[in-house]
Order: structure tokens, then sequence, then C-alpha cells
């Protein structure tokens, strides 16, 4: 995006309240008083005119005000302060006047506790300015409701009288005053205002905490999760909003109310209701993937995302596409060219498709549904590529992601504050790993995605912001962006901290995890991310065969989850312990006699041997979590719920209900297009036929020990090229050594058992070769 060096800003009308959430956040239309005043004075000539003391002054912040980031932000605003103050003080003001200061003093004083002044010893100016806005608002209110022409001033002076009371926690109230508003606007108000009022109410009840910005830190408090009435009341609003907008034939609104709907349903966790609304919200934007298309090839504008390349992916079909006959694949029809996708031309709808396009990625990531998953991801990438965060309504200005709302027979369009185009393009590339669940290969997309990620974030907190937010943006606007794009750092590096240690890249892994301990410390969110940062210390302790450790982190981190109320990571690392537990106890209990030697060899430190380490884990117990644990994973998404079919399996004493959960979350993986938990569950499904189907076992052995070895394929090479002197060498690495190992012993057990001589020697130097290149320490007991 473009920047330019203006620092005017507009009139202290247009210093609106802070933002209110991600998807979409609302603005009042802009007043200015210039027009509203000299539309009352008479004309007269320019060699005469004189413009009077009280009009010059409520004019003055209007010239005055810097942008937030501006080093004389906080000067600009003491300066708009003392000139209303002064205003207020000239004797016979008109009505329109003083309502116009009261206003004026209100939002000034808001941009003041919006930016941190008021609680900063540096500007003593700024305290108790608090008191002063309740003031102003109590008699700018008392003036507009008894001058009809000043109607307008009571929905501005109610709004900034709503964002007060929830800077001061009392949410409640706030909510009251916009309800009560809302039964005073009649047909004859404004559409804006109208939808402004609807807007205000519906983020009002979604609130639960208000960040007070602090000069020596970003990160708001963790907000509490909003009670299950607030979640319905705002549910319900959003309905009288989407019914008042279809009554009106406002389209655009009604669009709006949808995905207010759609992201309200994904924040509170009614993932049974997204998808129908999702679809709803697709096809008022005309959005179809009923047949494959090929995504847009236009010049990107940032020169970052090209992301064309990246999205083919051998993954089975969806299963709400399986259900095609087999007629489909006809070459008729396989010639068939499809449409390329569809574009936007307005910024409002263009805004409204990226953020349902995110929604839908998430969605059907979360659930597993990797074909509907990839095509929508398609779909953001051909807009974005195309110049799609390129918008404004303001002509040819930088991008800020303001959008207007017109009407028909209308002069004041509604003005929504969407999420900032540079949160948006670096989300896009967190959306892209997180969707992209297969890291196996050697260009893995998850990793890809997240690497690139982390350099367009290095290269967009460079650029300045200045001129990229709109003119009454405050400190806190600031560092709202600043934050978000702290926290999808912080998830970028969680994504490569991952995948590096799916891959047995343990080094990556160690080093990534301290970059992001050190960002989390810089930006002040470790306690947000303390939950999550243990979780990946007790999979990389996990993979390295490091038992103990293993053991402690999965406590912790299911202790802190449980205290921040963190379901996901709880429920994670609660199967991460239970699956641990189980291997362990089966290992001890002698399951594991066929092998040639331990997994994992016992801890040297008596101080760390604890009851489950002693092989003294009580069944019964495990039995109970597990069950527990796999009880809760069918709520919690696709690959949790594949992961409390395996803890299932492992469970069960009955083999046919085992192979059964095992190929029910084979199926489901294999639809996620998650084969790093497919390669595990293989291995299960060949324990299983070991003894009643060699050719089987054989078969998923094979396959198993193929996505092992794919977990350390790397880039540049093929394993086995030569090196200078002739000599073979290896390029890949190991990939899941413990696996690979396992399959391995496995397939020369049986090819021994079947007389195949042959193949017994060949896979019995593979397994001294891959034993050689593996140490214990980087081993992990299966769960089976």
């Amino acid at each position: 995006m473009a920047s330019s060096s203006t620092c005017v800003a507009s009139s202290p009308a247009s210093l609106k309240r802070r933002r209110d959430e991600d998807v979409v956040m609302l603005d009042t239309p802009t007043s200015s008083p210039l027009t509203d005043i000299e539309a009352s004075q008479p004309s007269e000539t320019p060699t005469t005119s004189q413009v009077p003391p009280a009009v010059m002054l409520v004019s003055l912040p209007g010239l005055l005000i810097h942008p937030p980031n501006h080093p004389l932000h906080a000067h600009s605003l003491c300066i708009s302060l003392l000139a209303i103050r002064k205003c207020l003080q000239v004797p016979n003001l008109s009505p329109d006047v003083e309502c116009r200061a009261w206003t004026s003093l209100a939002e000034l004083g808001m941009a003041v506790v919006g930016s941190g002044l008021s609680n900063d010893d540096d500007h003593i100016w700024a305290k108790g300015i608090e008191n002063e806005i309740e003031d102003a608002t109590t008699k700018g209110l008392s003036i507009a409701q008894k001058h009809p022409t000043l109607r307008w001033y009571r929905s501005q002076l109610t709004f900034l009288a709503a964002q007060l009371a929830t800077w001061q926690n009392n949410i409640k109230f706030a909510q009251t005053l916009l309800r009560r508003h809302l039964t005073t606007l009649g047909p004859s108000d404004p559409p804006a205002v109208v939808y402004t009022a609807h807007l205000k109410l519906i983020s009002a009840l979604a609130t639960t905490t208000f960040h007070i910005p602090s000069p020596s830190t970003i990160c708001p408090p963790s907000p509490t999760p909003p009670r299950p009435q607030d979640i319905r009341a705002a549910l319900t609003a959003i309905q009288a909003l989407q019914n008042l907008s279809t009554k009106n034939d406002h389209g655009q609104v009604t669009l709006l109310a949808q995905i207010l709907r759609l992201r309200l349903l994904i924040s509170s966790g009614q993932w049974e209701q997204v998808e129908e609304a999702l679809i709803k919200v697709e096809k008022a934007l005309s959005i179809d993937y009923s047949i494959e298309r090929q995504p847009l090839q236009a010049d990107s504008p940032r020169k970052g995302l090209r992301v064309a390349d990246l999205n083919v992916a051998h993954l089975s079909s969806s299963p709400t596409k399986s259900s095609k006959p087999d007629g489909d694949s006809s070459p008729a029809v396989a010639s068939q060219v499809a449409p390329p996708y569809k574009t936007f031309s307005d910024p409002f709808t263009t805004s409204m498709a990226l953020h349902t396009l995110i929604i839908g990625v998430i969605l059907y990531t979360h659930v597993g549904r990797a074909v509907d998953s990839t095509n929508r991801l398609s779909h953001l990438h051909a807009l974005l590529d195309g110049g799609a965060l390129k918008f404004s309504s303001s002509g040819d200005g930088p991008a800020s992601g303001l959008v207007d709302v017109s009407f028909p027979g209308q002069n004041v369009p509604l003005q929504i504050q969407t999420t900032h185009p540079r949160v948006l393009y670096v989300l896009a590339y967190l959306v892209s790993a997180v969707a992209k669940k297969d890291p196996v290969g050697r260009k893995p997309k998850k990793k890809i995605f997240s690497m690139e990620g982390l350099v367009a974030w290095e290269k967009e907190v460079k650029k300045e912001l200045m001129c990229k937010l709109p003119n009454w943006a405050t400190v806190s606007d600031v560092d709202q962006v600043d934050l978000k794009l702290a926290k999808i750092k912080a998830d970028l590096l969680c994504e490569l901290i991952g995948v590096s240690i799916m891959r047995s890249d343990f080094d990556s892994a160690d080093k990534t995890l301290a970059l992001l301990i050190a960002h989390l410390r810089t930006h002040s969110l470790f306690d947000s991310f303390s939950a999550r940062v243990t979780l990946h210390h007790a999979h990389l302790a996990h993979s390295r065969g490091d038992i103990p450790r293993a053991l402690q982190c999965y406590k912790v981190a299911i202790h802190i989850a449980e205290q921040r109320v963190d379901d996901f990571v709880k429920l994670s690392a609660s199967a991460g312990f239970v699956a641990l537990r189980i291997g362990l106890f089966r290992q001890k209990a002698g399951d594991l006699e066929q092998d040639t030697k331990m997994l994992v060899d016992p801890p040297e430190d008596p101080e760390a041997i604890d009851p489950i380490l002693e092989g003294k884990d009580d069944w019964e117990e495990i039995e109970r979590m597990g069950m527990r644990v796999a009880e809760t994973c069918k709520g919690m998404g696709g690959t949790m719920w594949s992961v409390g079919r395996i803890i299932e399996a492992c469970l069960s004493d009955e083999i046919l209900k085992a192979k059964q959960d095992l190929r029910t979350a084979l199926n489901f993986t294999s639809s996620a297009g998650d084969n790093h938990l497919r390669a595990l569950i293989l291995a299960l499904i060949a324990s299983q036929f070991f003894h009643t189907s060699a050719d089987d076992a054989l078969n998923m052995l094979a396959m198993c020990e193929n996505l092992a070895a794919g977990l350390g394929a790397v880039p540049g090479g093929k394993s086995g090229s030569k090196s200078p002197n002739g000599e073979k060498k290896s390029v890949d690495g190991i990939g899941n050594a413990p696996l690979r190992i396992w399959a391995g012993e496995r397939s020369l057990e049986l090819y021994r058992r079947s007389g195949n001589s042959r193949a017994a020697k060949k896979q019995e130097a593979a397994n001294e070769a891959l034993r050689k290149l593996t140490t214990v320490s980087s081993s992990t007991p299966l769960t089976s």
C-alpha cells in the first residue's frame, strides 16, 4: 500500500469513537462544524466577511489534529481542547454552536482517553477528562433535545456516552443507553444513523472488556468470554438489523448483518450453525464452487502473495463432493473450462468477500474438508493477487479499510471500518499455513506459507502507517493494528514450530521456540500464549523421547490452559498426555517384547521417576481419562475427532471396534489432507492385521514408511545422489525415525514368516542402515 505524508486530520467531529471488533467496526457519519455553522450565517461579500470567534474556535481542531503516530499528536489534542474550552466561554452562544462545541469536547475527550493520555502522568492536562466528557454529553443532549434541528447530535452524543461507559467497564449501562436510543429513532432519521445505532448495540452486546492503552505495553488483559445470554442477545440484535435492512431494501446492510452473524457464531464456538450461515453469505455474494476453477493470473501489486503455484494438493475428495456420479469424469466434462473466480468491483463487497473467504477456509479446515477449504483459499489468493486490498472509499488515497455504504436519496453514507488491509495481508499467510495440513514432501506448503508469512510480516512492520489509518484514528487504533500483527507473527511461529516437530527437525524447532518466546516477551503476550508454548515443549520432548519432561510439560499445559479457559489447548495436551501413558503402560506391560530394543531408555535421574515411568500406572485410571478425552474430542473439529477415535481404538478390547474406529479416523484424515496423523493410523491398522492378513499389513506398512520418510524429504536433490568422490550420499533427512524403524521391523517379521528370504534380507539391510542414522534420543513410544 502506498504511503503519503499528510498530517492534517479532519474536523473534531470526525475523531470518532474507539473502533469496535475485527471484522466490522462502525463509525457514525462524519459531521462538519464549518458546514453546519456557516449554513446558518448570513451571506456576505468576501471583502466584508469575518468569521465569528466562536466559529473560529470550534473549527480549530479540524486544522490542528495530527495523526495518532505523529510526534505532535498529544500536543494537537491539548491545543484543540483549549480551543473548545475557550469557545464554550464565549457569551451568548447560539444553540447550534454550543451543541457542536459540547460534542467536539466529548469527541476530543474520548480521543484522549483512547490514546491512554488520561492515565499518563506526563500529560497532566489530560487528568480528569472523563468528568468533562460526562458533563459535555449531558449538556449537549440537553440542548439537542430542546431543538429539533439539532436532532442528529442526540445520536452522536449518545454513542459517546455509551463509549465512555464501556471504557469504564460499565457495559450494562452502555447497552441500556443504546437500547433506549434505538426506541427514539424513526423513519425520518437518516438510515446511516439508524444502522449505526444498531451496530453500536451489537458491538456493546459482544463486548466483554475495554482496552485502556498504556505507554509501556500494547497488550490488553485477556478478555473474559461473553456470557451465553449476551451471545443470544447479540444474535437477536443482528437479526433485527437484518430484518430492518431487508424491509428497507438495503442489500449491502443485509450482507453486513449476515457476515456479523457468521463471525459471531465462530467466535462463540457454535460450529454447528456456521456452515448454514456461510452458505447464505456465499449465495448473497454469488460465490459458487460447483465446478473446479482456475485462479486468475494477475500481477500482484505487493509482489508477495503469489500463491497460484502453491495450491496443488493430492487430497481425497470432500465428503460433500464424493456423491457425484461416475459420469462426471467423462472427457466432455473434463474438458469443460470453468470460469475464473468471481471478482468484486466496489470496496464494500470486496471487503466482505475477503472476510467471508477467510471464515470459509477456517470452517472447512476445522471440520476436515480439505477440498472445500482449498477452493476458498485459492479464491482468496486470486483476489489478493489481483489487488483486492487496494480498496479505499476516499479515492486514490492509501487503503485504510474504511468503506462506505450509500443509500438512495441520502447524502450521508454509512462508514464502516473493516479490518486494516495490513492485518488482512499478513493474516492471509497465517490462514494459508493453517489450512495446509500436510507436512510430507520436499516443500510442504505449511512450512512455505509460515516462512513467507514471517518475511511479509517483517516488511509490513517497517512501512509507515501514518496515512494508512482514517483521519479520526487514535493511538488506540494504531496499538490495535500493532497488537494484531504481533499476535499473527506469534501464530506463524507456532505453525512453523509445529511443522518442524512433525518433520523431526528438532534443531529448527528449538530455535523457533526461542524466537517465539522472545517475541512474546517483547510484546507482553507471553501470558496469552503460555499454554501453547508449554504444549510445544511437550510435543518436542515427546518426539525426542524425553519422557519425564514430556509428562511434566503436558501436565503444566493442561493446568495453564484450564486457568485461561483455552479448551482446545487443554484437550490437545490431555490427548498427548493420555496417549503417552498408554504407550508407556503397553511397553512396560510387555506388549512390545518382540522388539529388539526398547524405544525409550529408562530415565537416569532417580528424582524424575514417577509411578507412570516405573510402570505402576493405573490402567483403569488411564481408561477413564482416555474415554473422557475421546468423548470431548467429538466436538472439537476434524483433527481432534480423529485423535479421539485413535485413543478409543487403543483402549478398546474388541478388535472389530478398534478396526472400525481406525478406519473411520483414516477416512477423516484423508479427507482433511493430514498425512502426519494418517501415517500413525496406518501403523495402528497394520498392527491389527498383523496376524490375520499379512498382505494388507505389508501394504499399510509400506504406505506408513513412505509417509514417515516423506517427513524428512528436503528440497534441492534426491536421496542417494553422488558426492564428488563418486560415493552415494543421503540428501534427505531421516523423517520420523521411530515410526520407520517400527514399520521396518514389522515388515521384516512378515517377510520371514511368509518365507520371502530375498525381501527379508533387503528389509534387514534397510533397517540396519536406518538404525545407524538414528539415535535413541530421537525415538518416541507408540501408542499401540
